[in-house]
């Protein structure tokens, strides 16, 4: 069963989503009957819940630095790539500009 969530931290986030969340608890939604997307970031912020409780520990990650490295020498393929959508959501609507990064993220999420 989904349940409020706890913590106090930004990287959290319950002060926003347990409005939210609520909503589903009171109709008894749980893992498998509320929307998928709901679910998947919700896990997501339990995670990070339990993870305060480890300390720093929590926060060590031993892919950092080839991470790092890595993402410095994309750099210039990320700003050539991002440039055509950066410069359509400067003039687009709102809803257009969502759209346009909505579809780029699904797009990008397929590999």
């Amino acid at each position: 069963q989904l349940k409020l969530l706890q913590s106090s931290s930004a990287r959290v986030g319950a002060d926003a989503w347990n409005p939210h969340l609520s909503e589903f608890i009171e109709r008894g939604e749980g893992w498998h009957t509320a929307p998928w997307w709901l679910v998947e970031n919700y896990m997501y912020k339990r995670l990070l819940e339990e993870l305060e409780h480890c300390g720093p520990a929590a926060s060590y990650d031993p892919f950092e630095p080839v991470k790092l490295e890595a993402l410095g020498q994309a750099e210039e393929s990320l700003q050539a790539s991002l440039a055509p959508l950066i410069d359509f959501v400067a003039t687009a609507s709102v809803e257009e500009a969502l759209d346009a990064a909505l579809l780029r993220s699904l797009w990008g999420n397929q590999a």
